[in-house]
């Protein structure tokens, strides 16, 4: 790759590549020309997308400038009552890394400052931006807890298995505890942004497939990201289709479709993590949690690696005058006992197996990245067709960790290129991974490169959006995304 010199206004140089040097965003520097908001919130989606790419020293590429046009289009569509009846809700598809968190998280701040300003029933707080785990787990507990509160009898079957038979509080007609959750959403959003459409758990997908028609009916305006078009949903597994047949055929006739780069096209994420990587130290100073600078750490491999994690582990619990068992609560009233955690409860250790091996999945990891803001994990072996379901997990744990913010330090026993590389491609009689599995693998190399090769965010910076609530309300008032 060609290398070239690019003048740091800050003083000093550094080397980049050329692609990296025209297709990446630059060190921040809050100085420089145009990095400072417009005064006043833009008027158009175009607008506010050409003041975030400024802010962030951006250098948007063809497809990107093409789904801000399109998605501007179905924003304008969407504010004329019954002008988008068919398709009101959008989709934004296409490769990892290219730029489909960062044009959702525009795409709902500027409808939260559309509607600053306006009365009790217009106001920011009626848009929600989460990830789709959250969102889903949130919904799981809201289930769980209008099961909880209705009347319970248990008797027995001839052949001696107890029955739970659940009556309606106070003797009312039957609860349809799904459309009482739609109706809490409707009640509290207008919008609701959901990063990351990614449905593995057929369950999910019943629920989701009815709450999203009850939505529907409200009037709920639905915004979605994912690395698959909605022509390739769920399309891999006879029985699977079957099931989310409902759901995937919803999503292609109602969502106005939104591609996001080109299957050949520039990973931002890999190239943010070259740009850091070349910059010498003198220039990488800490940035703040803005929607480029998500999260940090550490990729630490072999012998080597486990010295430096060692090192570091001995270090912040030296600080934090020493390590304990902590109980971690989870969500449906569960708990984690984890076994190494720094006095201060600022940061845990977790060995692979704890954390992938074991039955854990994204509430696992919520809460973990709700009550620590430093996780240390050890010994992740190279992954195979036969640890399938610990690579989708150890998947699962990066997007938590990426998008929740959380500092992650990873110590692995092969080298970072050999981590997915048997189940990526494929080892004696196993085929490569293919379709789903081939781009979660391809996402979560990517988030580690950013995430691996960025600065510490300021210890001072607010966080994106709140942690995950027991109780939602619905998914408590978030801050604006940008201050």
């Amino acid at each position: 790759m060609k290398v070239g010199l690019l003048a740091a206004r800050a003083g000093g140089r550094r080397l980049l590549s050329a692609r990296v040097a025209h297709a990446l965003p630059r060190i921040h520097n809050p100085g420089a020309p145009g990095a400072a908001r417009d005064a006043g919130a833009p008027s158009s989606l175009a607008g506010a997308w050409a003041a975030r790419a400024r802010e962030l020293g951006l250098a948007p590429d063809g497809s990107q400038l093409a789904a801000v046009e399109r998605l501007a289009r179905y924003d304008a569509e969407a504010s004329v009552p019954g002008q988008c009846a068919l398709r009101p809700w959008a989709y934004l598809y296409g490769p990892v890394g290219s730029g489909k968190t960062l044009l959702l998280d525009t795409f709902a701040q500027h409808a939260r400052d559309a509607r600053r300003g306006g009365g009790a029933a217009d106001n920011p707080s009626r848009v929600l931006r989460a990830h789709f785990h959250d969102f889903m787990i949130t919904v799981h507990q809201e289930l769980h807890a209008l099961q909880a509160r209705r009347p319970v009898r248990v008797r027995k079957t001839l052949s001696g298995l107890e029955v739970h038979e659940y009556g309606e509080p106070d003797g009312s007609s039957a609860i349809d505890t799904l459309a009482h959750v739609a109706k809490s959403i409707a009640d509290a959003r207008d919008v609701v942004c959901l990063d990351e459409l990614h449905v593995t758990d057929l369950a999910d997908a019943l629920i989701l497939s009815r709450l999203c028609q009850a939505l529907l009916q409200h009037g709920v305006r639905l915004v979605f990201t994912s690395n698959q078009s909605p022509s390739k949903l769920f399309e891999s597994g006879s029985n699977r289709t079957r099931y989310v047949g409902v759901l995937a055929a919803l999503l292609r006739a109602r969502c106005v479709p939104v591609k996001v780069g080109t299957e050949a096209g520039v990973d931002y994420r890999a190239l943010a993590g070259m740009a850091a990587a070349a910059a010498p130290p003198s220039l990488l100073k800490p940035a703040p949690r803005t929607l480029a600078h998500r999260a940090s750490g550490r990729f630490l491999a072999g012998k080597p690696g486990r010295s430096e994690l060692e090192a570091e582990w001995v270090s912040a619990h030296a600080v934090a005058g020493g390590e304990q068992r902590a109980s971690v609560p989870i969500a449906f009233s569960r708990s984690w006992s984890v076994a190494r955690v720094t006095q201060n409860s600022n940061a845990a250790r977790l060995h692979f197996s704890e954390l992938c091996a074991a039955d854990r999945g994204a509430a696992d990891y919520l809460a973990l990245a709700k009550q620590f803001e430093t996780l240390f994990v050890e010994d992740v072996p190279a992954l195979s067709r036969r640890t399938a379901e610990e690579a989708r997990r150890l998947i699962t744990l990066v997007d938590v960790c990426y998008d929740a913010q959380l500092r992650l330090v990873l110590h692995t026993l092969p080298p970072r290129e050999q981590l997915f590389a048997a189940l990526r491609d494929g080892e004696g009689r196993d085929a490569p991974a293919e379709g789903e599995l081939s781009w979660m693998i391809s996402r979560c190399m990517s988030r580690l490169s950013e995430m691996t090769h960025s600065p510490a965010p300021a210890a001072s910076a607010a966080p994106e959006s709140e942690p995950i609530d027991e109780r939602a309300a619905w998914m408590r008032d978030q801050p604006a995304l940008k201050k």
